[in-house]
């Protein structure tokens, strides 16, 4: 998904997350997901989650059902107090069946050709 010197973005503040909301225009993936244990959800770079924005009855892990890695959404509903938050979608199903956006951050310096800063300040 995300190209050289980018990871999937994984929020690690409120303003972080607000940035991110603010740009995507459809439900899109982020860089959060359980991958080494169900329900212990980290970022993709594998640093610990320090923050999070569940949506209402999130992560819902489809009663038990996903035995494989969750990779989570934030949902774009711009008229809705829900726009922004998150939601967990099973690997396989969602990866195989659903084209989402993503959203990719960086270790780039700001001015660097294709550069949006991992700091949201910094690419205001």
């Amino acid at each position: 998904m995300c190209k050289l010197r980018r990871n999937l973005a994984c929020p690690s503040n409120s303003q972080q997350n607000e940035f991110i909301a603010s740009i995507i225009r459809s439900t899109s993936w982020i860089g959060v997901l359980d991958y080494n244990k169900e329900g212990e959800f980290l970022c993709s770079n594998s640093d610990k989650l320090t923050y999070n924005k569940w949506g209402p009855d999130q992560p819902d892990n489809t009663d038990g059902a996903r035995d494989v890695a969750d990779f989570v959404t934030m949902l774009y509903e711009p008229q809705s107090e829900n726009h922004g938050s998150w939601a967990d979608q099973g690997a396989m199903v969602y990866l195989m069946e659903y084209k989402y956006s993503y959203v990719c951050e960086s270790d780039c310096q700001e001015g660097e050709d294709g550069c949006i800063p991992n700091d949201p300040a910094k690419a205001a």
